[in-house]
Formats: structure tokens, C-alpha cells, sequence
């Protein structure tokens, strides 16, 4: 589900391309909810060890997460070439 510059819609599936579902989403924590999920798996940590994944399945997680922080840099306003604020939902 995961966009190629990161971000992940607000659901998944998305209600179609034209509903806000498909719009990366920061207001309800939805991508953030699901990058502190895939960061635990990366790590390993309870209880998320569970799961018996390879090393290289953590990485892939380590990975997605690692987009999505980009994304969210990447999503911020620039205003005079400072960084200010984020909106609340962005387009995929």
C-alpha cells in the first residue's frame, strides 16, 4: 500500500483515487500509526517477535519506515524557503 515517495493512504484499500482515502493522511495518526508498527517489527521488539521474521523481512519493514519518514520531511511547506508546517492530508 505504500506510495512510491512514502506515504501511505488513509485506508486500505483506498475508496478510489479521487476519495480523500487515497490522500496521505497526519491528522488521525494513520501513517504514523502504521510507521511505528513497522519500525517495531524492524527491531524486533515484543510483541512483534512473535512473528518469526528473517532479518532480511525486518529490513524491508526498516525500510518502508525509512520512506515514510522522507515523505514527511518532504510533505512540509516551505514558506521563504524555511520549513513551517504540514498540511493535514496530501495528495499520493
Amino acid at each position: 500500500a505504500q506510495y512510491p515517495n512514502g506515504g501511505w493512504p488513509q485506508f486500505y484499500p483506498a475508496r478510489g483515487k479521487d476519495h480523500y482515502s487515497s490522500h496521505i493522511t497526519f491528522n488521525d495518526d494513520a501513517m504514523v500509526n502504521v510507521m511505528k508498527f513497522l519500525l517495531d517489527i524492524s527491531r524486533n521488539v515484543e510483541p512483534y517477535n512473535m512473528l518469526w521474521l528473517k532479518p532480511e523481512q525486518r529490513e524491508i519493514c526498516k525500510k518502508a519506515y525509512d520512506r515514510g519518514v522522507e515523505c514527511i520531511l518532504n510533505c512540509q511547506i516551505m514558506v521563504d524557503g524555511q520549513p513551517t508546517v504540514w498540511g493535514q492530508q496530501h495528495d499520493e
